[in-house]
């Protein structure tokens, strides 16, 4: 086959993804806003941008000469996702994509325009950066950073491969001034906590950490050199029920060791919230084992 003809394929390809993406994704009209792009995930589910849905009731969601009422049912302003819910849409809910794309790969933004209009533009995947911290105590694995240029109604758009398949929600919201992208895994989880709660909880322990050196002396395994350093204890927080102590070393959670504050973070996940863990400390040299009950950040017991 002859350059020409895959060059030629690979925009039929492309072409074919857009109007397929293009029957799930609405126009949400926000009151005294501006309207904002959002993707239909099943029959009465709706996400878009946190940042471009301002309020949470008397959002109107539109296609093709279609309407519909929806309300905000969770959303979450550090990952800039809000999900909506909305009947009488009958466009076929988008399937998110397993994985993160690669480097150089090219794809596809896909949103509504400020008229409701389709709207697409090419790209390439610029970079993966991650983890990267987008709010205290929360990081995100990756970001999909790509070369498309800001417009008006993309941020809730989609990012689609050249196969068709939605790798990520767009944003301006988490770029900076740029256009980046929430990966489609990272969405899944998003969704799935929204729903569920409305919010997006976040494990935390209440202490104030420092990355540090381990002496190779003091070492339980050769192979970690730095651990945390507990600088600071929440008065009645998680750590000091559990009598965490200022000095205290931590090494470990759960038996896998921590080398640096994303490795705690990342094991304070939602669904360990209000659950017990078990860290690993180093105090004056001794071993410990202390077990904490993990609390929600932003949520204080009475």
């Amino acid at each position: 086959m002859s350059s020409q003809s895959l060059w030629q394929q690979l925009s039929n390809d492309i072409a074919t993804g857009v109007r397929t993406a293009a029957s799930s994704l609405v126009r949400i009209g926000v009151p005294a806003g501006r309207p904002a792009t959002g993707l239909i995930l099943a029959p009465d589910l709706v996400i878009a941008a946190d940042h471009a849905v301002a309020v949470d009731d008397d959002l109107e969601i539109a296609r093709d000469g279609q309407r519909a009422q929806a309300t905000v049912v969770g959303r979450d302003p550090v990952v800039d996702l809000a999900v909506l819910r909305a009947s009488g849409l009958d466009g076929a809910p988008l399937t998110l994509a397993e994985g993160l794309p690669q480097i150089g790969e090219i794809v596809v933004g896909v949103w509504r325009d400020w008229r409701g209009g389709l709207a697409s533009a090419s790209s390439l995947v610029a970079g993966l950066p991650g983890p990267i911290r987008v709010g205290r105590g929360t990081s995100l694995d990756a970001l999909i950073r790509t070369t498309l240029l800001p417009a008006r109604g993309m941020s809730g758009g989609a990012l689609l491969s050249a196969s068709g398949q939605v790798t990520g929600v767009l944003t301006v919201g988490l770029g900076r001034g740029t256009v980046v992208a929430l990966p489609a895994e990272t969405v899944r989880r998003a969704v799935d906590e929204l729903q569920a709660h409305g919010r997006i909880r976040r494990g935390y322990v209440g202490v104030a950490l420092q990355r540090v050196r381990l002496p190779a002396s003091q070492r339980i395994d050769q192979g970690q050199r730095t651990v945390l350093l507990v600088v600071g204890v929440e008065e009645k927080g998680p750590a000091a029920h559990a009598e965490i102590q200022v000095g205290d070393l931590i090494v470990g959670c759960e038996g896998e060791r921590l080398s640096d504050v994303e490795d705690l973070q990342a094991a304070l996940r939602a669904d360990r919230v209000g659950q017990p863990i078990a860290l690993d400390l180093l105090r004056g040299g001794s071993a410990l084992r202390v077990t904490v009950i993990v609390g929600e950040r932003g949520r204080r017991a009475a």
